[in-house]
């Protein structure tokens, strides 16, 4: 539309004149030079509006192009100042990591040692080296959380970052691994259930309570899995162990209706009441119509 407006302008103005002209003419009896100078050159301004190359595009795209060298300008940034955090973490680390080391005996006192403490001494660097080694993974993990909440920009950065300290045992990584897959985070906004399912079950192993309650709720209604109640009760009861009211009314209404298990109302009840004691009222209800 933009574009329109010189040629509209100048129509506009080529009727004013035109009009402004035929009044002279009419009225004071004359239309002379004016007149036709009138209408040989908006003519040919019309036509200069029309031939003159239309720049707006090459504007846009140079506007486009100039912010997406600043977003790239400004993502360098933050991930240098990521980088530079994590640094100084690992400097921080350093002298706790020396001040937390025994101090060595004087050669002469080693050697007055008894034989089976020398033979012990080879084990220690097997101690270091795990020691290093959760200090990598608990950096990833920080990788991970600062990457995360730099945006969904990074969200990829932040998801491979937790999926490398999971795989080594991290339980927190696991979590954080599990619901971005869930969500759909850094994986180009499409959940991955199954995935998110797996990272939930290797957290619920270590007690995670949230992610055995997770993981029975996934397996319950078949969300990146198939339906398997037998599973779905047994990390509910897990969950429950741990007090999880909303794990024990399942725990008890799988038992009451006999999915994943043979009909159990003893141990129904004793789910409902586990669940009732903490204030869950549909636990409540169910007990006092077992009662009924």
């Amino acid at each position: 539309m933009k574009e329109l407006f010189p040629v509209l302008f100048a129509l506009l103005l080529y009727g004013g004149a035109a009009f402004i002209t035929y009044w002279v003419s009419r009225n004071k009896g004359y239309s002379g030079f004016l007149f036709a100078f009138l209408q040989m050159i908006f003519p040919c301004m019309i036509i200069v509006a029309f031939l003159l190359p239309d720049k707006s595009g090459e504007t846009k795209r140079a506007e486009v192009e100039r912010r997406f060298e600043e977003s790239m300008r400004k993502q360098d940034r933050e991930m240098e100042a990521l980088r530079a955090r994590i640094r100084e973490l690992e400097q921080q680390q350093k002298p706790a990591e020396k001040a937390s080391k025994p101090a060595e005996l004087p050669k002469e006192e080693t050697t007055k040692q008894s034989q089976p403490v020398v033979k012990s001494k080879p084990a220690q660097p097997n101690a270091e080296q795990g020691t290093e080694d959760e200090k990598d993974i608990q950096m990833t993990y920080i990788e991970g959380v600062q990457a995360y909440r730099m945006g969904p920009n990074v969200h990829d950065i932040a998801l491979a970052s937790f999926r490398r300290a999971a795989e080594k045992g991290h339980l927190n990584a696991q979590m954080y691994a599990a619901q971005m897959y869930y969500a759909g985070e850094g994986c180009r906004g499409e959940p991955q259930y199954d995935k998110a399912l797996y990272w939930y079950e290797r957290a619920a192993e270590q007690g995670q309570r949230t992610a055995q309650s997770n993981v029975a709720t996934m397996y319950q209604k078949g969300t990146g899995c198939t339906v398997n109640m037998e599973k779905a009760l047994y990390w509910y009861e897990k969950a429950g162990e741990q007090g999880d009211d909303d794990a024990q009314l399942w725990a008890g209404m799988l038992y009451e209706l006999g999915q994943g298990c043979t009909k159990d109302t003893k141990k129904a009840r004793y789910w409902y009441e586990k669940s009732a004691a903490q204030g869950n009222e549909k636990a409540k209800r169910l007990l006092s119509g077992m009662d009924d």
